[in-house]
């Protein structure tokens, strides 16, 4: 008697039978997230799958990781295709998506091997962070110890890539592997390494584990790869990349001095605005036929000048009307002392900042002092977030300065009668500067509501009497990441700037609506010009 059996094939069903077989056929099918094997017309499902986010293994049908709470892929039951989590509809058939059941089918394949490994081609930024000195330590501490003081280092490394949403793909040994565009990709993934890097060396630093200083080196390569489940078998294989930028990685990470990040020139270029390096030269590194340039990395950008960005950046084409109507808010501002809030929408890469560049040369030439804020769509640290960069760059100081550097420029400030006594501890704890003794016990009896409303409340103080001293300009780019919080504190700046000389310029993709009728109504009747950047082929 035959056993008929239906194996998916990449142009659809196919029907068979299992005539003169001791048992049936067993086919895997990949498809999104699961193996699928079919056999005697029935359908059996991998039970787990790993999570998209920390590697963490979960029921296949589970919308969430019970390990990180990310969303996962979103099967459909009508093509069992694998669909972004949040989408309403498939985007292969059109079905409209149902969140299945957690549980899956209870019938079993007899002898079914492990699922066929995955691996798809992409671009990747891979990461590879060694901790400096693991032989040394080895010969100095019982294993017991040394296993602690490592895993304490592990931790330290997956909590920070976890915050810049990169994914740990291995460890090896006292080193670390981290992708940053696998498994899930953004546009600003070599941006997102280098921040995490130089939070790793900052954060191993500060470990205290076995009486231990640590120090770590990192090396970062953006490239072409082949990733996904490529090492080893069985029903688990490990995540893995092959091509020559994990090599590079590697390779970058053995040339960099402790506590020291060094880029390729790949990466280097993608991130080279928001960042400072250091060029070290060509290096001849072990089993690359032609020596490297690398860069190490200094830190971030105190700010992002518009002072002399005419003769170095592209010449602004097709935008003779926008330019004229946000000269026109310049001179408005200037005379009648007053300012307004622009909200400047487009495409993605329609040139919005180009725009806003423009812009702040034209400001600086009237004699207004230029801010810029950029709202990140991953955790920033306190005091990190747009509107601290903007504080931040309105005392004179930059995300590298130190602590002592802050506290002496908030003290400045305070004198100039910038910052008022009663606001000085909100300032602190928005620059995330130690409370001084006398300020530490008011700090210690606020709650967490009090503390919110006057961190709120003392930036827009603190702008609104620089202003008096100097009209300004802030300029908060990518208004589509912002949090309730961020906006929140727009709104109360909205309202600031319509009564001293400040232009408050924010900038949204289209498809984000980031000032909705809810947030307009927290501004009042304050002005608020919105110029629509639309392609210049339909001009």
């Amino acid at each position: 008697m035959s056993n008929p059996f239906r194996s998916r094939t990449r142009s659809g069903w196919v029907e068979g039978s299992n005539e003169g077989r001791s048992r049936p056929i067993i086919r895997p099918w990949r498809d999104g997230r699961q193996v699928v094997y079919i056999w005697d017309g029935l359908k059996a499902e991998r039970k787990t799958v790993t999570c998209r986010s920390c590697g963490a293994e979960l029921p296949a049908q589970g919308r969430f990781c019970p390990q990180c709470g990310a969303a996962q892929l979103l099967m459909c039951r009508a093509c069992r295709h694998a669909n972004m989590p949040g989408s309403r509809f498939c985007s292969q058939c059109g079905a409209k998506l149902q969140a299945e059941p957690s549980s899956t089918a209870s019938i079993s394949a007899p002898d079914i091997r492990a699922a066929v490994p995955f691996a798809e081609r992409r671009q990747l930024t891979v990461m590879f962070c060694d901790l400096v000195g693991s032989t040394a330590r080895s010969t100095q501490l019982d294993p017991e110890d040394l296993r602690e003081v490592i895993a304490a280092y592990h931790s330290c490394v997956a909590e920070v890539v976890g915050r810049f949403e990169g994914f740990v793909a291995q460890y090896l040994g006292d080193g670390a592997l981290v992708f940053f565009g696998y498994p899930r990709a953004h546009e600003d993934d070599a941006q997102r390494s280098v921040r995490a890097a130089l939070e790793i060396v900052d954060a191993v630093q500060s470990l205290e584990c076995r009486g231990q200083k640590l120090e770590v080196r990192v090396g970062i390569a953006t490239g072409p790869v082949v990733v996904g489940e490529i090492i080893g078998a069985g029903a688990l294989p490990e995540k893995g990349a092959i091509g020559e930028t994990p090599n590079l990685a590697a390779r970058l990470q053995a040339i960099a001095a402790p506590n020291a990040v060094v880029v390729s020139p790949s990466t280097q270029r993608l991130a080279q605005r928001q960042f400072q390096y250091r060029d070290l030269g060509r290096h001849a590194l072990k089993g690359f036929a032609q020596a490297v340039q690398a860069w190490q990395v200094l830190g971030a950008q105190p700010e992002r000048r518009s002072e002399g960005m005419g003769s170095l950046a592209a010449p602004l084409i097709g935008r003779g009307a926008e330019l004229a109507q946000l000269r026109s808010v310049l001179d408005s501002s200037r005379q009648q002392g007053r300012g307004r809030a622009v909200y400047i929408r487009g495409e993605a890469g329609i040139g919005k900042t180009r725009l806003l560049e423009e812009f702040c040369l034209m400001a600086r030439e009237q004699g207004f002092a230029c801010h810029t804020g950029l709202v990140l769509d991953f955790g920033a640290g306190t005091g990190r977030d747009a509107i601290g960069v903007l504080a931040r760059d309105v005392l004179g100081l930059t995300l590298t300065s130190s602590v002592e550097a802050m506290g002496a420029a908030v003290e400045l400030a305070t004198k100039q009668g910038l910052i008022a006594l009663d606001e000085t501890v909100f300032i602190n704890d928005l620059l995330d500067i130690p409370q001084p003794p006398q300020l530490r016990t008011t700090y210690d009896a606020m709650d967490n509501s009090t503390r919110d409303a006057g961190r709120r409340m003392a930036i827009p103080r603190l702008i609104e009497r620089a202003s008096r001293v100097q009209p300004r300009v802030l300029a908060v780019e990518d208004l589509h990441w912002a949090d309730r919080s961020t906006l929140a504190q727009l709104a109360v700046l909205t309202t600031t700037a319509a009564s001293c000389p400040v232009l408050l310029v924010m900038t949204s993709r289209l498809e984000h609506e980031a000032l909705d009728q809810a947030w307009r109504a927290e501004t009042g009747a304050s002005p608020l010009s919105v110029i629509e950047l639309a392609p210049l082929h339909d001009r």
